[in-house]
């Protein structure tokens, strides 16, 4: 994460003992990754809506009720079946 790279940089000795700088970039840090975490919840569900609705239009491989793309080498992308769960 970004704090082990930047956090020597914030913990300025002149703040000492207090190191609001620190603080703060820490804080927003953590705040940028809530963030983060809930765009990508927002975009796996609308990948899995796009991919329903291909399947309720007919798209076969969309609706693959017996695996056929399960063992082949294909990534989430490529699968139009994959489905993610969280």
């Amino acid at each position: 994460m970004s704090r082990n790279a930047i956090g020597p940089q914030v913990f300025l000795s002149r703040e000492a003992p207090k190191y609001h700088t620190a603080f703060a970039t820490h804080l927003g840090c953590y705040a940028f990754l809530v963030v983060i975490l809930l765009f990508f919840r927002f975009y796996l569900s609308r990948q899995n809506k796009k991919r329903d609705e291909l399947a309720a239009a007919g798209v076969s491989e969309a609706r693959d009720e017996r695996l056929a793309h399960a063992f082949e080498d294909l990534t989430d992308r490529e699968n139009p079946n994959f489905r993610y769960e969280y």
